[in-house]
């Protein structure tokens, strides 16, 4: 069978791609696209390039190829459980040409027929992304007791703490390929998001500075009995201070009291200092996404 390829028309396609990912996400267990990848559809604008396979007797969207940044570097690629196996992937990734090489593809939950799919089509593992949860009641207690002149409080919602939190995020996100680039757009697109509570991003402050020192944002979906630990960071000036695990322990307390029963992250599979602040707080990983590379690009 053939496939059409064409860019997606946004907005008028997205409800067509995200049922397309639900409906994957309904067979595999595991999300089919990124928070990136889901906002990239939501807006429709920006660098963002979207791409949707149709069949040839009708125009029901069958697969999807999703570059949230506009660079190639990391992608989603889902295909309807319908129609696996039958070179959708392969159409997606060929309508982009001689630059499908500088293209990476991630496979969330690293199963078996996406890492065929990878072998097949040439693509190398370079990147593993780890899922680690744990189980959390309104009853259990946390240590939150920050060291000695520190302080934490709430967003307020303001310019200038956005901008700070941007700059203590660039900075302990430097070599992170998503996260350490992004923008006050970014930032706000989150903030219209209809999960996002000014409480549940809880900023330290180093009182005799007045500094941004370190902040744990939390996030919920509305109605749902999992919280996450979104992003915890830790400006470089203030690392080796012992913010880590109070730090942890303020999200954790915030989103058992939303009453939530289980709390999941997400960490770069090779940083083993988080993997292990992680760990002895409770968490245990549940389960893993892969980035998969054209043979011969650079590794990210």
């Amino acid at each position: 069978m053939t496939y059409r390829v064409r860019p997606a028309d946004l907005p008028d396609d997205s409800a067509a791609i995200l049922a397309l990912a639900a409906s994957a996400e309904a067979v595999d267990g595991v999300g089919a696209l990124n928070e990136e990848s889901r906002l990239a559809i939501q807006r429709g604008a920006g660098d963002s390039v979207v791409r949707v396979a149709e069949g040839d007797s009708d125009e029901t969207i069958v697969g999807v190829l999703v570059d949230a940044e506009g660079d190639g570097a990391a992608c989603d690629l889902v295909t309807h459980p319908e129609h696996r196996r039958r070179g959708v992937a392969t159409a997606l990734l060929a309508a982009e040409g001689e630059n499908v090489e500088r293209y990476g593809v991630w496979a969330h939950g690293d199963f078996e027929s996406a890492r065929a799919l990878a072998e097949a089509l040439g693509l190398e593992r370079v990147r593993d992304l780890w899922q680690m949860s744990r189980e959390v009641s309104p009853e259990e207690t946390f240590d939150v007791e920050l060291p000695g002149g520190f302080v934490a409080r709430p967003f307020d919602g303001s310019d200038d703490q956005a901008r700070a939190w941007l700059d203590v995020n660039a900075a302990a996100f430097v070599h992170h390929p998503e996260q350490g680039r992004m923008t006050m757009d970014d930032l706000r697109a989150r903030m219209a998001e209809e999960w996002f509570e000014r409480e549940g991003l809880i900023l330290v402050w180093h009182e005799p500075s007045g500094e941004l020192a370190a902040s744990h944002w939390t996030k919920r979906e509305p109605g749902s009995d999992t919280g996450e630990v979104y992003v915890v960071a830790v400006a470089p000036a203030y690392q080796g201070r012992g913010l880590a695990g109070p730090l942890t322990n303020l999200g954790l307390a915030h989103l058992a009291g939303l009453g939530v029963h289980e709390v999941e992250l997400y960490v770069e599979g090779d940083n083993e200092p988080a993997k292990a602040t992680y760990t002895r707080r409770g968490f245990h990983k549940s389960a893993q996404d892969v980035l998969y590379v054209h043979t011969g690009a650079e590794s990210l």
